[in-house]
């Protein structure tokens, strides 16, 4: 289980915290922090990438959360 840095940019200030991952992907360290893959952006070591994204030890993962104004 490796320990990943994430931080989350949405609509309140980002906010970073270390995380330890159950999943490998990036598509199974949204569900487990209870978020929709659907309604985030992915970087992972500064780049962006698809959530099927496989995660190790010590990678950054950064989610941009998608927000609309109707």
């Amino acid at each position: 289980m490796p320990h990943i840095r994430v931080t989350l940019r949405g609509r309140n200030k980002p906010t970073t915290k270390t995380f330890k991952a159950r999943a490998s992907t990036i598509e199974g360290i949204i569900t487990e922090m209870n978020m929709n893959p659907q309604e985030v952006l992915v970087k992972l070591n500064s780049e962006f990438v698809p959530d099927t994204e496989r995660v190790r030890k010590g990678d950054r993962l950064e989610l941009l959360e998608i927000t609309s104004r109707g």
